[in-house]
């Protein structure tokens, strides 16, 4: 099976998680050969079994897909975000916004739609009428080994970019009372600036971001006991797979996400989003019961070497390809 592969970046943590990596897996262990190319036209296309869009939202992938169906080549598209409820304060708002009828041009169109939750799929079927092939994300365990659980600095960690300002702000509150309350732990954050808490605290740092590769590394050298993600209530987030806690669990860290149906996992210890109190409750929990973070660190150590491998979900996938291949 030979599989053209496109994406907006191919380099980024998107194509690590749902793209290039999952695709070198492929080529590896189920004979799947998969090209990518700058320049596309009809003879790219048909030397091909099928075309693989991640995230296909601009005119171009239009062109490309209505190429596709000219030719009866199949294609797969994959979303990893719910892109049609972005916030207005997330700073790529205009982009999907304005380019709307593109990525549902692409997910109405294609032999098959992949998405990264369940509730996403939800989604797709109660709005668009779309039904969905569910690939969560995964661990690749033959590239990364979890760091030992049983060996962590007392530190609370977050990562993620600027279009979490306002999930970060939700849980203002918590995260002031715990930097107060708890002054021998250092509360961390990779890539953002906390200026949303409004003060300057001894315990308080920023890290500079790095590559997917490089980022994989630095938190296992960093060694938090706790990582967290806190998300706002609304169906974008809602939608947003755990890739944050399979980060976590590489750690070796204990993790704190919302309430949502995705993060209703063994080893998660979930907030109710939107309120600090609670948010500061579950990472209190688990400074103060240290036995805790262990535990948790644990059960998602399993999950993410067991049914969240990437050999695991990649059979999955091969079998959707397999299936609408020409």
């Amino acid at each position: 099976m030979k599989i053209l592969y496109i994406s907006p970046n191919p380099s980024d943590a998107l194509s690590f998680y749902r793209g290039a990596q999952p695709l070198r897996r492929l080529r590896q262990h189920h004979q799947v050969e998969y090209v990518q190319t700058d320049s596309l036209n009809w003879s790219t296309i048909v030397n091909c079994d099928l075309v693989f869009f991640q995230r296909p939202y601009t005119q171009e992938h239009k062109a490309v897909i209505d190429l596709c169906r000219k030719w009866k080549v199949p294609f797969v598209v994959d979303f990893d975000d719910w892109l049609y409820e972005l916030s207005p304060d997330n700073p790529a708002f205009h982009t999907y916004n304005n380019n709307k009828e593109y990525y549902h041009h692409a997910a109405e169109s294609a032999a098959a739609v992949m998405v990264a939750t369940q509730d996403m799929a939800d989604l797709y079927l109660d709005q668009h009428g779309i039904e969905c092939e569910v690939v969560p994300n995964a661990y690749d365990d033959e590239l990364l080994t979890p760091r030992p659980i049983n060996d962590h600095s007392k530190i609370v960690l977050w990562r993620g970019s600027n279009s979490h300002t306002q999930d970060l702000l939700s849980v203002r509150q918590g995260y002031l009372n715990l930097i107060k309350k708890h002054t021998d732990w250092q509360f961390v954050f990779i890539n953002v600036p906390p200026w949303w808490l409004g003060e300057n605290f001894e315990n308080v740092k920023t890290v500079a971001p790095r590559s997917t590769i490089d980022y994989m590394a630095m938190i296992q050298q960093m060694k938090p006991a706790i990582m967290t993600h806190p998300l706002m209530d609304c169906n974008f987030n809602r939608a947003k797979s755990m890739c944050s806690w399979i980060e976590a669990s590489h750690a070796g860290a204990a993790f704190v996400g919302p309430n949502f149906k995705e993060y209703q996992r063994e080893g998660i210890e979930t907030y109710e989003p939107g309120d600090s109190k609670s948010f500061f409750d579950s990472v209190d929990g688990l400074i103060t019961e240290p036995t805790r973070i262990l535990e948790n660190a644990a059960k998602g150590q399993a999950a993410i070497t067991g049914s969240l491998s990437l050999r695991e979900v990649n059979k999955k996938r091969f079998e959707i390809f397999k299936q609408f291949s020409s």
